[in-house]
C-alpha cells in the first residue's frame, strides 16, 4: 500500500486590495503577473472562469457572510465573483472597490486561481451598481445572480430589474423572508411574468426540501402502499420559524404531482394556515402549524388516507440532526429512515451554476405557489 494519500485542495485566499472602480480590469492583470512572477519552476498559475457570479446584499453582516462562502464556491465552480453591496448609509461617498483572487492548490503544486471583486455602494451611489457590474461582465460566458438578500427580489425594484437583466439565472433563498406570504406572491408573480421565459430560476428552499419529497414518494409509492396517494384526505405539517416557503413548496409539490385543485385557503392565525384542495371527488385538507421556536425547517408530517377500505397514515419526522423517517409508533406502515444531507449554501449555488436549463417540476410548483398565496387574499 502506498503511503502517500491524496489530499484535499486547499484554497489560498489572497487578501483584497482596495481600487478606484475605472482601474478594476488594470488591477486584476497586476495581481495576475504577479501570481505568475512568484511562481517557481514547479508551480503553475492557472486562470480560471467557467461562469459570471454575480451575488447582491444590502448590509455589511451579510457581505461577511457570504465572502466566507466564495471560496466554496472557487473550489467547486471556478468563476468571476462580482459582489454588489448596497449598505444603508445616508453618507455621501463614492462607490468603494477591491480585488482579491482564490486559488485552489493542487498536489501538483499547480493553482487554479478564480477572481472576486466587490464593489460597495451606499445610499447616495446604489445607482451606479448596475452599470459597474455590467463592464465587468466576462462576454461570451453564462451569467448567474445569486440574491443574498433576505428579502424577495423583487423588493429591490429598478435595481433587481437592472441586474437580472444581465443574467441567464437567478438564485435566491425564500428561507427567512419576515413576510413570507406576501413575498411568495410577489416572486411566483414575477416568474410567471412575460419577459422571463428562457431564464432560469432557482430557489434554494427547493433543493432543501429534496430528502422529504424523496422519503414521501418512495414510502407512499403505489407498489409500496397501493391506493394511498390517490385518496389523501389530511395532511398536517409543523415546522419551525420562518421555513413557511419551504414547507409551501412542498404542499405545491404534492399538489402538481398528484393533480390536485386548489379550492380555498385560509389564514387560521399568526401561525396557522389552511388550505383545502380537490382530488376527484375528494376534498383534501392541508394544515401547516409554525412552533414558537426551533430551526428554520420541517419538524414533522402526518398524511392520512382512506385507501380501499383501509385507512391509513404516516408520520414523518426529523428524527435528529442526520436522519429522517416514519415514526412506527404513530404510522400504520413499516418504519423507515433517510440520512440528511446537510449542503452549505455555497455549494448548492455551485452545483446550480452549472445548470442551463429550467426545471419544469419547479416551475409547475411555482405555479401552484402562486394560487395557494392568492387564495389568501393578501
Amino acid at each position: 500500500m502506498s503511503t502517500s494519500q491524496s489530499k484535499a485542495p486547499h484554497i489560498i485566499a489572497h487578501p483584497p486590495r482596495p481600487v478606484d472602480v475605472a482601474a478594476i480590469e488594470r488591477e486584476l492583470i497586476q495581481v495576475w503577473d504577479e501570481f505568475r512572477d512568484g511562481a517557481n519552476d514547479k508551480q503553475a498559475i492557472m486562470r480560471a472562469c467557467m461562469s459570471n457570479l454575480m451575488i447582491f446584499c444590502s448590509t455589511e453582516q451579510q457581505a461577511t457572510e457570504v465572502a466566507a462562502e466564495i471560496p466554496t464556491i472557487a473550489q467547486l465552480h471556478p468563476a468571476r465573483v462580482i459582489l454588489l453591496v448596497k449598505k444603508d448609509a445616508h453618507k455621501d461617498a463614492p462607490i468603494e472597490a477591491s480585488v482579491s483572487a482564490f486559488c485552489r492548490q493542487l498536489g501538483s503544486g499547480r493553482q487554479v486561481c478564480s477572481e472576486h471583486i466587490r464593489i460597495e455602494a451606499n445610499d447616495s451611489n446604489w445607482r451606479h451598481l448596475s452599470p459597474v457590474a455590467r463592464s465587468l461582465l466576462i462576454g461570451d460566458l453564462p451569467t448567474t445572480l445569486w440574491w443574498f438578500e433576505h428579502q424577495p427580489p423583487v423588493i429591490q425594484g429598478k435595481l433587481f430589474n437592472e441586474l437580472i437583466k444581465m443574467a441567464d439565472q437567478l438564485v435566491y433563498d425564500s428561507i427567512g423572508w419576515p413576510n413570507p406570504a406576501e413575498g411568495i406572491l410577489a416572486m411566483t408573480r414575477w416568474v410567471s411574468g412575460d419577459g422571463h421565459t428562457n431564464q432560469v430560476v432557482y430557489n434554494l428552499a427547493w433543493r432543501r426540501m429534496r430528502p422529504w419529497r424523496r422519503l414521501i414518494a418512495e414510502a407512499l409509492a403505489p407498489e409500496v402502499v397501493p391506493n394511498a396517494l390517490d385518496s389523501i384526505n389530511d395532511i398536517t405539517i409543523e415546522h419551525g420559524p420562518h421555513a413557511l416557503p419551504m414547507i409551501w413548496l412542498l404542499i405545491g409539490w404534492m399538489a402538481t404531482r398528484l393533480g390536485w385543485q386548489l379550492i380555498k385557503g385560509k389564514l387560521v392565525s399568526g401561525s396557522e394556515i389552511s388550505w383545502h384542495f380537490k382530488s376527484g371527488s375528494r376534498a383534501l385538507q392541508v394544515c401547516l402549524h409554525r412552533m414558537d421556536s426551533g430551526e428554520p425547517e420541517m419538524q414533522r408530517l402526518m398524511i392520512r388516507w382512506q385507501g380501499d377500505g383501509a385507512p391509513g397514515h404516516a408520520n414523518f419526522a426529523k428524527l435528529d440532526a442526520h436522519r429522517m423517517g416514519i415514526v412506527a409508533e404513530s404510522s400504520t406502515i413499516p418504519p423507515s429512515v433517510i440520512s440528511i444531507s446537510h449542503e452549505s449554501s455555497a455549494t448548492m449555488v455551485a452545483r446550480q451554476l452549472a445548470h442551463r436549463e429550467r426545471d419544469p417540476l419547479f416551475t409547475n410548483t411555482l405555479e401552484v405557489s402562486r394560487s395557494m398565496a392568492e387564495v389568501l387574499h393578501l
